[in-house]
C-alpha cells in the first residue's frame, strides 16, 4: 500500500473532475473490448487526463489485487495483479472505478479481505459497478 502511495504522490495530476472520469469510462471500455495490448499504459493516460491516479504495484505476497484512496482530493487506484490476466485487470479497474464515483473520499478500499457488513454492501455496489462495465 505505502509503495501504491509513494507513486502516486510522485503523480502530479489536473484536479479530479467526476465529470471527465465518467465521460471517459466508455472509452476504456472500448479497450477492453479491443483486446488491446498494454492497456494499462492507456488507461493509465486517459485517468490521469481526469485527475485519477493509476499505479501499478507487484504483488508481494498478499491477495489484495487492488485498492482506492484519495490523495490530496485525487482518487489513487493501486493495481497489483495487472500483468496475471487480462480480465482481472478489467475487473479490478472498473471496481475501483466504482468505489471512486460510488463512495466517500474518507474510507480507504481493500479488495479481498473480510469485510464488515457496511463495508460489505459497498464492496457490493462496486462489484455491480464493474459487472455494468465489463458485462
Amino acid at each position: 500500500m505505502r509503495k501504491g502511495e509513494l507513486s502516486g504522490q510522485q503523480i502530479k495530476t489536473p484536479q479530479y473532475s467526476e465529470k471527465k472520469f465518467r465521460e471517459i469510462l466508455p472509452e476504456i471500455k472500448l479497450l477492453m473490448a479491443r483486446h488491446s495490448r498494454s492497456p494499462f499504459t492507456q488507461v493509465q493516460d486517459l485517468c490521469f487526463e481526469t485527475g485519477v491516479k493509476l499505479v501499478h504495484t507487484p504483488c508481494l505476497y498478499t491477495p489484495i489485487s487492488g485498492a482506492t484512496r484519495w490523495i490530496n482530493n485525487n482518487p489513487l487506484i493501486q493495481l497489483s495483479k495487472v500483468e496475471k490476466r487480462e480480465d482481472q485487470f478489467w475487473l479490478s479497474f472498473f471496481h475501483e472505478a466504482g468505489h471512486i464515483i460510488l463512495h466517500g473520499k474518507k474510507e480507504i478500499f481493500l479488495e479481498e479481505k473480510s469485510f464488515k457488513e457496511k463495508e460489505l454492501i459497498k464492496e457490493k455496489e462496486a462489484d455491480s459497478f464493474a459487472i455494468k462495465w465489463i458485462g
